[in-house]
């Protein structure tokens, strides 16, 4: 997925975002399968660099375009979609049974 990803990327920096919709979506679609089967990391990839390259093109800097890019991994996380399908109490259970300290400050 990090190669489609990429080529999706570059396709939209070289000739916008029309052109390279087909190129997106061949992309997409791979990542909207594994979205299917519990792993939104591939397809929040595409979308985020897809939307990066977008910002960098009509805009030229690259500090918005990772302005940008931050902004909308942070929305992703508080809304909770890289959570994992079983949700996070295995992990929190794991971290506390490896240290003392981590489980007083949980």
């Amino acid at each position: 997925f990090w190669l489609g990803a990429a080529i999706a990327a570059l396709v939209t920096l070289r000739k916008g975002f029309a052109p390279a919709l087909p190129v997106i979506v061949a992309a997409a679609l791979p990542a909207g399968f594994w979205w299917s089967q519990g792993d939104v990391i591939p397809l929040a990839s595409v979308l985020l660099v897809t939307l990066m390259a977008v910002i960098l093109r009509e805009r030229m800097r690259w500090s918005e375009a990772l302005i940008v890019g931050a902004l909308a991994a942070a929305v992703m996380v508080q809304l909770g979609i890289f959570i994992p399908p079983g949700g996070t109490e295995l992990m929190l259970e794991q971290l506390r049974a490896s240290s003392t300290e981590i489980d007083r400050m949980l």
